[in-house]
């Protein structure tokens, strides 16, 4: 009885996560195979998602830091960014990263690095929800 209940929590979650716009309709299906299919395959697709942002958050932030930014650098690694948050379903990061690439593209360094910490604070507000849906 405790599951059906605790299935329903979890696809409320979901849907107010899709209706705050944190995720898209791409985030359903990681969420489709962890109902239907394997529950640790929307673990490892969370956790490999999460990792790879950890990574890159890390080498943006030590492209932007360095006294001449390689703009180029920085378009490529936002744009990994990007994708990967396409693919994974992640709305809000997604269009954080499109100030991003603007930011690159006017190379403006300042510009770049409120663009990279609004998308960030994105990616931990994402990572948050993330972590209770893991749980």
């Amino acid at each position: 009885m405790a599951i059906p209940i605790l299935q329903n929590e979890l696809r409320c979650f979901v849907q107010s996560m899709y209706d705050e716009g944190i995720v898209n309709e791409q985030f359903f299906q990681i969420q489709y195979m962890k109902e239907m299919i394997r529950n640790d395959y929307a673990v490892r697709a969370i956790t490999s998602y999460c990792v790879s942002c950890t990574r890159l958050f890390s080498t943006l932030s030590d492209q932007i830091c360095q006294n001449e930014v390689d703009f180029q650098r920085v378009r490529d690694l936002a744009s990994e960014l990007y994708a990967i948050s396409c693919s994974f379903g992640a709305k809000n990061v997604r269009f954080a990263c499109v100030d991003l690439l603007h930011a690159c593209e006017r190379k403006d360094k300042n510009f770049c690095s409120q663009a990279l910490n609004w998308t960030k604070n994105r990616f931990c507000h994402l990572r948050i929800k993330l972590e209770t849906l893991v749980q």
